[in-house]
């Protein structure tokens, strides 16, 4: 496990695999990884941190960028098969039949819930002709609605814990900037949070904080207030992610409940999920003591 210092903790060292997206539950207890085999990705569950697999997903085709219920209940997905793309969603339990969400005629290619389970917010692929936010009321809408009129692509979405925000990175200044933009209504404002480049924007669960990655591999927090409006108050560079799994248009860690961060490591082995702790001050003791 990671955590804001840098040092990194095999999870489980009996367990390699190529993965290329992933979610924690909200216990923090499972993992649903999207494991690359056999020329397609299938869904897999996983105890944290060294318990069993189980498979998820067994249908043709791809099946990736997984996110769990605020309940811990059901996990979407995105399914793709050839040139389309649905959003799915089956029992956690692995019981009945995967369903498609409401939301039209459209490529959606990810989607993020809101940590109290109210929304799902999903992004429509760059060839879709909406070229804005789906967003689903959960429970409440019958059809996902349209947030935005199209305007600057927004990728790598993800809603405040208290769903009163959404943070995406956007190219709008000519290079990928993570902004933030208040929710539901994201054309009212949008206020930059990164200064020189800002990719995989993730809210803290616990705290103040956003973080989000540099294409100079530094992992950043900014801290931020919320009164009277929207404002990033400092930000600092937390640790080096050089060596770890990134996408650009999504995210490829997790802030996890306890502070820390889940990642994929593909330097040795390729899917290895670690949680990055005070990597640099156990560096620099080793260092002094000649080890």
């Amino acid at each position: 496990s990671v955590d804001r210092a840098g040092r990194a903790q095999v999870l489980d060292t009996s367990w390699i695999a190529q993965v290329s997206s992933f979610g924690v539950s909200p216990d923090g207890r499972r993992l649903v990884a999207s494991v690359v085999a056999q020329g397609e990705q299938q869904l897999w569950l996983k105890d944290l941190p060294a318990g069993p697999l189980s498979k998820f997903t067994f249908d043709a085709g791809d099946h990736f960028r997984p996110t769990w219920s605020a309940d811990g209940k059901v996990i979407r997905y995105v399914h793709g098969n050839g040139a389309s793309f649905e959003m799915l969603e089956k029992n956690a339990a692995g019981t009945g039949d995967a369903r498609r969400l409401p939301y039209g005629d459209h490529q959606v290619v990810d989607g993020v819930p809101a940590r109290d389970g109210s929304w799902f917010v999903m992004r429509v692929g760059a060839g879709d002709t909406l070229g804005a936010l789906l967003a689903l009321r959960l429970g409440v809408d019958s059809v996902a609605r349209t947030l935005g009129a199209g305007g600057i692509y927004k990728q790598g979405l993800a809603l405040s814990p208290d769903a009163r925000f959404i943070a995406y990175q956007s190219a709008a200044s000519g290079q990928p900037e993570v902004y933030v933009s208040p929710f539901p209504d994201v054309g009212a404002a949008r206020w930059q949070v990164s200064r020189n480049t800002g990719m995989e924007p993730r809210w803290s669960p616990t705290g103040n904080e956003l973080y989000y990655v540099t294409d100079r591999d530094e992992f950043m927090a900014a801290s931020y207030t919320t009164q009277p409006s929207f404002a990033v108050t400092a930000t600092r560079t937390l640790f080096d992610v050089a060596g770890y799994g990134r996408d650009g248009g999504y995210h490829a860690y997790e802030p996890t409940n306890d502070g820390r961060f889940l990642m994929l490591r593909n330097e040795t082995f390729p899917g290895d999920l670690v949680l990055v702790t005070n990597w640099f001050a156990e560096l620099r003791a080793r260092l002094a003591a000649g080890k």
